[in-house]
Parts: structure tokens; C-alpha cells; sequence
């Protein structure tokens, strides 16, 4: 270990131990909050409530909904229905996966069909995250 000059080595003697123990409180807080987020989101779900105040506090309920494009799916669909025109565009690469920059720049430029594009939907997931907010109500004194 290298040789430290002492104040650097007394910084370093009293900022490890402080943020290890304040470390673990925090990891120790963080599964408590996670847990109890979890229940509030799951309750707010049952009920259809999208936002709830008490003991000043208010949170917010809110489902997003994000479309993905599942790789090893469209990899399969473009293999079975579209491969030698993928393989000569270089969309899908030896390796066999999608070079997306390259698909995307094939979609832009209409160098594939509405059919390919199309067919290209049938590989969309749909993520469903639940959000829920947080806020200490502005009217409550500390």
C-alpha cells in the first residue's frame, strides 16, 4: 500500500468508517422503503387510487406503458421471411443479431417494405412500470 501523508491518512482514518456504517443504514433503509413502496403500489393498484394524502404526505399512483421490440423474436421473424434481404442490407450481421442503425436507416430510407415493417410489430412487448411519486405536503411544518 502506498505510503500516505498523515492528514490525508487521518481524512481516510474517519470518512471509511462513517460511510460504511451510514452505507448499511442506508442499504437497511432502502429494502424497508422498497418494501413498503411495493405495498403502497399494490394497494393503490387494488383500489384504482391514483393519489392519496395523509400525515402530510401525498403519493401519486401512475402505470406507463413502454413498447419494446423483443431482438430474438424479430431475429427469428426476419431469418424466416426476410433473410437474404437482410443479410445483403446487413441488418443482421454473422453473428446473427439486428445492427438496429442499420435497420433503422433501411426504414428511413424505404429500402424495405411496409410488409417488413409490418411484420416487424409482431415482435412489440408492452412493459407495464408502475410509478409511484412522492411528496411532503407544502402546508406541513417539519
Amino acid at each position: 500500500m502506498k505510503n500516505l501523508n498523515e492528514e490525508t491518512k487521518q481524512a481516510l482514518d474517519e470518512l471509511v468508517p462513517s460511510y460504511g456504517k451510514h452505507k448499511t443504514e442506508a442499504l437497511s433503509l432502502k429494502k424497508i422503503v422498497d418494501n413498503e413502496n411495493g405495498q403502497i403500489k399494490n394497494i393503490m393498484a387494488a383500489e384504482e387510487l391514483e393519489e392519496y394524502s395523509t400525515g402530510g404526505y401525498t403519493v401519486k399512483y401512475k402505470v406507463t406503458e413502454s413498447d419494446d421490440i423483443n431482438s430474438d423474436k424479430l431475429l427469428e421473424m426476419l431469418n424466416s421471411k426476410y433473410s437474404a434481404l437482410c443479410h445483403e442490407l446487413g441488418i443482421i450481421k454473422t453473428r446473427e443479431y439486428i445492427d438496429d442503425a442499420v435497420l433503422e436507416a433501411c426504414i428511413y430510407n424505404h429500402t424495405v417494405s411496409k410488409e417488413f415493417i409490418l411484420d416487424m410489430d409482431s415482435c412489440r412487448e408492452t412493459t407495464k412500470t408502475a410509478k409511484l411519486t412522492f411528496s411532503k405536503d407544502k402546508r406541513t411544518k417539519e
